[in-house]
């Protein structure tokens, strides 16, 4: 007899019979209980698998609809590609050495001490120009804001485009135009993220405020617009030490990141286990290499997030010289008395600050095929300010002079 038929089955009065089938039923119970109890553990290492590999693809951005050209991991000269375009007004004051940018190519570079100094803008604006004919980009006839991420801002009162891109020193830069542009009455710590980029800057997103009429196209087109950016290897340990290491100063805000690269890289799918892990640098290192570029907008190239090249900005800051340059910042949306928080290293030269320090040990004790495997990931950033190898003495400093 089946369970099918012992369903249908009417019970004999014999005690025999009745046996039978609750023996049946009961089979059918453990079958269930079984077969539940696999679907789970399945299910559960499942879980664990996809967890480096497909639960933290990259953040649903609003990313530039422009051709993506992959890097080449070839060295590339830039010296036969023009200054600058025929219609730009920043000349290049210059001549660049691209192969500087090169992580082997840089050991025997000298220390320039002009590079202590900010560069200039027409220099900045001519250096991003080359990093766009990298890509084999162009800038549109008329600034496309409205094709830009969900990292470009507009502050009304002021005027001003603004793309925070992560790991830029970006909760800073929107506490201070918050304040500049009236709506904040108390002080902010960067670090209440979910505050600094919840509300208060959600409904001034460009690309929201535009599909809502907030803001017009001719609106956008006379604000003043800026963004900073940052040494591509100075970022990438602020983003280990910010959101997955085990610091205590402000470590392990993307904790699933953090147990998803322990589970890949020790092979450990215990939960419990792994609530107890922080990754090192080097399995931090071989993830970003390991995805590619197909990161959160924390970890994934800075090219990605600014506006290049559907809209060029009025001004560009490097963070190296942000503590100088954001007070001409101020000056052009005239918000002069509107301070702009430090960060959370106490050291004023960016050379000596904590993350510069960690990136020249930890970048030093990489296998070399991972630093240039890394380096391939983020090439266009490194092109986008000439930015100095971990190796160089002013690092990380863009190299301008």
């Amino acid at each position: 007899m089946d369970i099918k038929q012992a369903k249908s089955y009417q019970f004999p009065e014999s005690v025999a019979g009745q046996d039978m089938v609750c023996d049946l039923v009961f089979k059918k119970k453990k079958v269930k209980f079984f077969l539940l109890v696999l679907s789970a553990t399945v299910l559960f290492f499942v879980y664990v698998n996809q967890l480096s590999s497909k639960l933290f693809d990259p953040e649903k951005e609003n990313y530039p609809s422009t051709p993506s050209i992959a890097i080449s991991s070839d060295i590339q000269t830039l010296q036969n590609i023009p200054d600058r375009p025929s219609n730009h007004v920043y000349p290049l004051k210059k001549k660049v050495n691209y192969e500087s940018s090169h992580p082997i190519s840089l050991n025997t570079v000298e220390l320039e001490t002009g590079n202590l100094n900010p560069p200039t803008q027409q220099w900045a604006h001519a250096q991003i120009y080359k990093a766009m004919v990298y890509k084999n980009w162009t800038y549109p006839s008329v600034n496309e804001w409205g094709s830009c991420s969900s990292k470009t801002y507009y502050f009304s009162n002021l005027r001003t485009i603004f793309t925070g891109t992560p790991k830029t020193g970006c909760s800073n830069w929107l506490i201070a135009l918050l304040n500049a542009e009236g709506v904040l009455r108390k002080e902010i710590d960067p670090k209440n993220v979910k505050f600094v980029h919840g509300g208060l800057t959600t409904n001034r997103r460009v690309s929201a405020m535009l599909r809502k009429k907030l803001v017009t196209p001719a609106d956008l087109d006379k604000a003043f617009s800026f963004a900073v950016i940052r040494n591509p290897w100075t970022r990438m340990v602020s983003g280990y030490r910010d959101k997955v290491s085990s610091e205590k100063t402000q470590g392990g805000s993307f904790r699933g990141i953090g147990m998803a690269i322990v589970a890949k890289s020790r092979n450990i799918s215990d939960p419990e286990l792994l609530e107890k892990l922080y990754p090192t640098f080097d399995e931090y290192a071989r993830w970003l290499v390991f995805k590619n570029g197909r990161l959160d907008a924390h970890f994934s190239p800075q090219i990605r997030t600014l506006c290049i090249p559907n809209a060029m900005y009025d001004y560009i800051v490097p963070l190296e010289h942000s503590a100088r340059l954001s007070k001409d910042v101020w000056r052009r949306i005239q918000a002069s008395d509107t301070p702009l928080l430090g960060s959370y290293d106490k050291s004023s030269d960016p050379r000596n600050q904590k993350s510069a320090v960690l990136a020249k040990r930890w970048l030093s004790q990489l296998p070399s095929e991972i630093v240039n495997q890394l380096y391939t990931i983020y090439e266009a950033d490194f092109i986008l300010l000439n930015y100095s190898n971990f190796t160089h003495p002013d690092f990380p400093l863009p190299l301008h002079f």
